[in-house]
């Protein structure tokens, strides 16, 4: 197969400074500097036969962020194959580029304690320059670690920060959560058309106990009526003040275990809506993914929206969207796992309006 970048074997006066450094009695100045010389000649190579690998290891975390969630597993697969093949056509570059840096660290280790001790001007800027390296790849690894685990989520910082949870999350303290920038949370309270999850209670009385904008969620199938699965929301969320909009959570492409999927996803997903907004008093929002968006909403107006988009601002519906879930396996105090975060479009002002017009217990 052949390499994407040429490899150059070492010179002669390389291997030579290389022999008489391994060999030597004494230090010897100036076989030392041809070969420190060499290593920083050969420094971007190394760094370019590295970028494969390091996207090899972040093609397999997403393969398996893709197996646990929505993201379309087809894209990232395209994705890791073209790391894999960049890897494979790097294997013979790799392996004698990593052979000869062993070969001049091994020679120039040997006579470390020298070098440290007569640096020289040359050699001292060149170990400015190594740390100055160090610290940035340090501080670019620390970002990146940061960025996959939603300790840092730069782009969405801007915007007030919120959750969304379930039982999955197991149990919660929400008000240490509500200590860690989160002001607002969405709780899973229904499922289909009989379905309750197990810790809805206890989430919305504690979220609530926090000081929290709280709002239900009901994860719609398409295996029953919509007004059947209203019904089962409307029993288990109750009217309360500071209570965010409902919210339909519209991702299930099927199948259903039972029966054939509804023929109108819009209509039944309109019925939940209107059935919903007549108890509550107020529109719920839509949750969704691209895919179930593409695949049956793509027509639908006049709605307001939570999207779903990890990493980047939503591409679709821009102009509709309330809510966006940037990450759905971030970090937070008070919770064990990971957790989904999300932003809201707006400040606070913004955020207790859009809380305020849900009516209230009678």
């Amino acid at each position: 197969m052949k390499q994407l970048l040429p490899y150059t074997p070492m010179r002669a006066d390389v291997e030579a400074a290389i022999q008489k450094l391994q060999r030597a009695e004494a230090f010897d100045a100036e076989a030392f500097a041809v070969l420190n010389r060499e290593r920083w000649k050969r420094g971007p190579a190394f760094i370019a036969i590295m970028i494969p690998l390091f996207g090899l290891f972040m093609g397999l975390i997403w393969v398996v962020d893709a197996l646990l969630t929505t993201i379309a597993v087809p894209i990232v697969l395209h994705v890791f194959s073209a790391f894999l093949l960049a890897v494979l056509t790097h294997s013979a570059l790799l392996r004698d580029t990593m052979k000869d840096h062993m070969r001049l660290g091994h020679a120039i280790g040997r006579w470390g304690g020298e070098r440290r001790a007569h640096p020289g001007k040359a050699a001292g800027a060149q170990s400015m320059i190594r740390w100055g390296l160090s610290c940035g790849a340090a501080l670019l690894i620390a970002a990146i670690v940061a960025i996959i685990g939603g300790w840092w989520t730069p782009l969405a910082s801007r915007y007030i920060q919120g959750v969304d949870v379930s039982h999955h999350q197991g149990a919660i303290d929400w008000r240490t959560l509500a200590a860690d920038d989160v002001a607002f949370a969405y709780i899973k309270a229904t499922e289909g058309a009989d379905h309750v999850d197990p810790r809805f209670a206890f989430n919305w009385r504690e979220a609530g106990d926090a000081g929290l904008y709280r709002g239900g969620y009901h994860f719609f199938t398409l295996c029953q009526p919509g007004v059947r699965q209203a019904a089962n929301f409307i029993a288990v969320v109750p009217r309360a003040q500071r209570a965010l909009p409902a919210a339909l959570d519209l991702e299930h492409m099927g199948p259903c275990r039972l029966g054939p999927t509804m023929p109108d996803v819009v209509a039944e997903a309109r019925a939940f809506l209107d059935r919903v907004e007549a108890h509550y008093g107020v529109r719920p929002i839509i949750y969704t993914t691209r895919e179930f968006h593409d695949a049956h909403l793509s027509a639908l107006e006049g709605e307001r929206f939570w999207i779903r988009s990890l990493g980047v601002e939503p591409r679709f519906r821009q102009r509709d969207w309330i809510i966006w879930q940037h990450h759905n396996r971030g970090h937070k105090r008070g919770v064990s796992g990971p957790i989904d975060l999300n932003a809201f479009r707006g400040d606070a002002t913004a955020l207790a309006a859009f809380a305020s017009t849900r009516r209230s217990a009678s």
